[in-house]
């Protein structure tokens, strides 16, 4: 389109299969609710071959048991430390330029 590009993406993680390793068995229902589903809707619009603006919005739809997050640089206190509190939606949304050189 021009000097304009829209951009989509979707993705899931589907319900898992879960087998305790040590032979025990697990809670009922311990593999329900995890899935999730993400979408990312995108703009970009190009100036030069070596520079563009971009604008993009983002969520992840959990289910009630499901904490998928982002990986935001890896800060303990957004990912890896628990504390996306399950069948949360975290969302995002960013703006930026790219320069090519």
């Amino acid at each position: 389109m021009g000097n304009h590009e829209l951009r989509a993406r979707y993705s899931q993680a589907l319900a898992p299969s879960i087998t305790a390793a040590d032979g025990t068995t697990l809670p009922a229902n311990a593999e329900d609710n995890l899935a999730a589903q993400n979408y990312a809707l995108g703009y970009t619009y190009s100036f030069s071959k070596s520079t563009l603006v971009y604008l993009f919005y983002t969520q992840i739809m959990n289910e009630d048991a499901a904490r998928y997050t982002f990986g935001v640089g890896g800060a303990a206190a957004i990912v890896g430390a628990g504390n996306t509190p399950a069948g949360s939606d975290p969302m995002a949304a960013g703006a930026g330029i790219r320069l090519a050189f």
